[in-house]
């Protein structure tokens, strides 16, 4: 089975991708490592809809059969942001690469088990485009131009 077909490989490698790609800013005010020194944790829900909508480009997300509405899943990676423990988000933002990365792990570790045994999760099929007729895509070159 190719990765590309696993949904929970699929699942990783997305959250992997969604984590790594918030504003270093963003991850450094959740940790506790900003201005404040305090974890903004009002940061969740708008860090949850970016994990989301990311997630979303690939995977289905059902229980019991039916399709789960974005929103819930949002509710639940909120969740699961607020129990990252503090000494794990200021790995995550801290400046030691090594432990920066264990803690990214270890954050999508959890979060995708959360959301597996939640959710069922499926492959998102994506349409073809075909080209329209007398349009050159690149692929067979049979006429000079």
């Amino acid at each position: 089975m190719l990765m590309q077909e696993d949904p929970l490989q699929v699942l990783d490698l997305r959250l992997g991708i969604a984590l790594a790609c918030l504003r270093r800013a963003t991850v450094r005010s959740f940790a506790g490592c900003g201005r404040s020194r305090r974890r903004d944790l009002h940061l969740v829900p708008e860090m949850a809809k970016e994990i989301a909508s990311s997630l979303s480009l690939m995977l289905l997300f059902s229980r019991q059969g039916i399709p789960v509405i974005q929103s819930r899943v949002i509710r639940h990676i909120e969740s699961a942001l607020h129990d990252i423990p503090d000494a794990v988000a200021s790995n995550w933002a801290g400046i030691d690469s090594t432990a920066r990365e264990e803690a990214l792990h270890d954050i999508v570790r959890n979060m995708a088990s959360r959301l597996s045994e939640r959710y069922t999760l499926t492959l998102q099929t994506r349409p073809v485009i075909v080209p329209s007729a007398n349009v050159w895509c690149g692929a067979i070159k049979d006429e000079a131009d």
